[in-house]
């Protein structure tokens, strides 16, 4: 507030000398009766350390309590999937899958398999079909058998490799058999474990002879357990479910996803946390040490 804002301010509560004189007159009046004169007096007071006290605080600027404050609600304070994870990011890749209806549960023991775990943005992602021929002569000698097999292949760039070999800022190639429940969207970024799944596509009945057909799979890595939402990073942390159970701590915070879902990622719809970097950085690095790929 400038000067000449306080200095009208000051001047509209200040009293009017005039009629304090005139106040004074009346109170000394013969016409009015003794008893009246210490009121009058009192009245002309209380109007003077009135405008008193409310210069003061205009110039001292103290307006606690003149303008009342809203209370944060509950629903505001809930931290909203859709707030957390930028609008035009949750549009659904246009890819066909398939979706396994009993898997086994998931387990931090997993992690044990890595060979690597790295961090970075999805530049793309799209599905490959194998169409092999083997002997299967499980029915008849020298019958065949025909496999049709589709993968996901995702490019996601690492940003940061928390354990293996791969080089920061390196574009890796992951290839999944389709078998997820959500799937990671380009421009987001992931933490993923990684595990070896070899160079040739694995046969439905092991033993069996190969006969033909490409079975050269475009990248040795797969994700270690594609079937449910992957630890996502975003601006305000990292997100992830509750099965990542060494993740949680006292500092953890409960998100509601709050955007459309497919019948298999429902149950995920209220078992999503945030940690800050800091707290997901201690813990996951612990877990790793846990299962022993850290020192």
């Amino acid at each position: 507030m400038n000067k000449e804002s306080i200095e009208i301010i000051k001047n509209t509560v200040k009293p009017d000398s005039s009629l304090i004189e005139k106040t004074k007159a009346v109170a000394m009046s013969k016409k009015r009766t003794k008893t009246h004169i210490p009121a009058l007096i009192a009245a002309c007071l209380l109007v003077i350390l009135c405008a008193s006290f409310a210069v003061t605080k205009i110039q001292s600027g103290d307006f606690t309590g003149t303008v009342p404050v809203n209370e944060t609600t509950e629903e505001e304070r809930e931290l909203l999937y859709s707030k957390l994870v930028p609008q035009e990011s949750l549009k659904e890749n246009k890819i066909d899958r398939n979706v396994i209806l009993s898997v086994a549960p998931f387990s931090e023991t997993y992690l044990k398999d890595s060979v690597a775990v790295i961090e970075g943005e999805v530049l793309s992602v799209g599905k490959k079909e194998y169409t092999v021929i083997y002997e299967f002569d499980k029915f008849e000698k020298g019958g065949r058998l025909t496999q049709k097999t589709e993968t996901l292949i995702i490019e996601i760039r690492a940003d940061k490799v928390w354990f293996g070999d791969i080089k920061e800022g390196e574009t890796v190639t992951v290839e999944t058999e389709m078998y997820f429940m959500m799937l990671p969207a380009v421009g987001r970024k992931y933490v993923l474990p990684l595990c070896d799944e070899g160079k040739e596509i694995k046969l439905d009945e092991a033993g069996q002879t190969y006969l033909s057909g490409d079975i050269r799979r475009d990248s040795i890595y797969s994700i270690i357990y594609p079937f449910q939402m992957q630890i996502e990073r975003i601006e305000n942390g990292y997100l992830f479910t509750d099965n990542w159970i060494s993740l949680i701590t006292g500092e953890t915070k409960s998100v509601k996803v709050d955007i459309p879902l497919t019948e298999a990622e429902e149950e995920y719809a209220d078992k999503m946390y945030l940690n800050s970097e800091e707290v997901f950085t201690e813990q996951f690095l612990k877990l790793l040490a846990n299962v022993g790929l850290l020192n």
